[in-house]
């Protein structure tokens, strides 16, 4: 039985007590997610890709609310999103296989 929920919400919890911000917020989520992957690696486990990328994106998250960098991030990741699946169709890889 997985018990990385549990972390996430005592997480959740300490950071909205500490009112730590949303950077630090995001942060700590993406420490969770990505810590338990690296067990999860080390030990000899199966890995998700897609916990590994929300890790990764929370993570970005949160060092975009650190760092205050002045564009919003959604809309870059969806541009980011939209150049990665144009390279895929013109280069020939497609990254989705049936």
């Amino acid at each position: 039985m997985r018990q990385d929920g549990g972390f996430f919400f005592v997480w959740v919890g300490i950071a909205f007590l500490a009112d730590v911000g949303w950077g630090w917020g995001l942060f700590g989520i993406a420490a969770i997610i990505l810590g338990e992957a690296a067990l999860r690696w080390r030990l000899g486990l199966n890995i998700g890709a897609f916990w590994i990328a929300c890790g990764l994106l929370f993570l970005l998250g949160g060092l975009w609310e650190l760092f205050k960098v002045p564009w919003p991030l959604g809309p870059v990741l969806i541009i980011l999103c939209g150049v990665a699946i144009l390279w895929g169709a013109l280069s020939g890889r497609h990254v989705m296989r049936k």
